[in-house]
């Protein structure tokens, strides 16, 4: 399950089929102005070194928590950025203090990690010809926001089910269909299996 989303998720990075404006959303105002209700953690900065975002005090020390985006060229606190630069490598920043970090935006470690394996070896994996692939994530994300996609039992409940279901969920953030009619909303689900298992509250 994971191969064939992850597999749909290359196709749509390498065509360039995402929502590009949704995903450069770093906050509420800046989706607002979109007309999207939410926003996106694609632009977020993270650190080389720890695989934490990076926030406003490693760069000043001023005690900052917010997190940080790239955007026109600098570093921005992504609570007050308009826009964030989703494309952003190994970029050098400097902590408070001097030294040096390499920071790269969710998307770009995301699109790295799906970029590691081939077409042909996902089809391996999920047991689909590459072909079917490209034809359903096409017919996917040409839906844009109107997109539906449903997942229940039959991905999720493996050992590596929460795997199986953030890989799906991946293609709904990649084309912002968040909230939109015929996209995907919150809610339906239950929890009375797990009462007093968990905390879920």
């Amino acid at each position: 399950d994971a191969a064939l989303a992850l597999a749909m998720c290359r196709y749509i990075l390498e065509n360039d089929l995402y929502d590009a404006t949704f995903l450069q959303n770093p906050n509420s105002t800046a989706a607002a102005t979109d007309g999207e209700s939410c926003y996106s953690d694609s632009t977020l900065l993270v650190r080389a070194d720890t695989g934490k975002f990076l926030t406003g005090n490693d760069l000043d020390g001023g005690g900052s928590t917010d997190y940080v985006v790239w955007s026109g060229g600098t570093t921005v606190l992504s609570a007050v950025a308009t826009t964030g630069d989703l494309a952003v490598d190994a970029q050098q920043v400097t902590l408070a203090g001097g030294s040096t970090v390499a920071v790269s935006s969710v998307f770009q470690l995301f699109y790295d990690r799906v970029m590691e394996h081939s077409m042909n070896w996902y089809s391996d994996v999920c047991e689909v010809s590459v072909d079917t692939i490209e034809e359903i994530a096409l017919g996917f994300a040409s839906a844009g926001k109107t997109s539906s996609l449903d997942l229940y039992r039959g991905p999720s409940q493996h050992t590596n089910g929460v795997y199986n279901t953030l890989a799906i969920m991946a293609l709904c953030h990649l084309v912002g269909n968040y909230d939109h009619k015929g996209g995907m909303s919150k809610g339906g689900s239950y929890w009375h299996d797990s009462t007093g298992l968990y905390d879920l509250s």
